[in-house]
């Protein structure tokens, strides 16, 4: 492992392709099929592989940058191995629903909001500023809902 600040400008930018391949394989992954990167199996329910997901990124970054970008699916998915078996990139699993807090498992609408609102925020996002969404927001329009149920009862 060399540090960043000693990468050569061939390294860096060898660096910066894997970054944008791997980050676009996750996001499609995740966003799209709804499993991560460590769920590599050979299809999952949706009969959708960790293959189909490397190819799929594979053309978007052509797309978007030029063939002068274009790599073989298969390079996608062993980057991906080296980076999980030498750790730098840490695939999160999530977690079992049973282990989640009651709030969650009781207000799935609720956790979408959120997740919506964390997805939209990442650029400034802080535990403050998600306190005060679920505080000034999320729990404002929760109790009016519940005051109109109780109302309407």
């Amino acid at each position: 492992m060399i540090d960043l600040e000693n990468l050569n400008e061939h390294l860096k930018l060898e660096l910066r392709r894997k970054c944008l391949f791997l980050g676009t394989v996750y996001k499609i992954a995740s966003e799209e099929y709804s499993w991560t990167a460590r769920q590599v199996s050979k299809a999952n329910r949706r009969g959708i592989s960790w293959a189909d997901c490397c190819k799929k990124a594979v053309d978007v970054v052509v797309v978007v940058h030029g063939s002068k970008f274009a790599i073989k699916p298969y390079t996608l998915e062993m980057w991906n191995k080296v980076f999980q078996i030498e750790k730098r990139i840490i695939s999160k699993l999530l977690p079992k629903m049973n282990l989640h807090p009651p709030f969650l498992l009781n207000n799935p609408t609720e956790v979408s909001l959120i997740a919506t609102w964390v997805r939209s925020n990442l650029d400034q996002l802080s535990a403050r500023a998600l306190t005060e969404y679920i505080m000034d927001t999320l729990m404002i329009t929760m109790a009016k809902q519940q005051i109109l149920v109780d109302l309407g009862s």
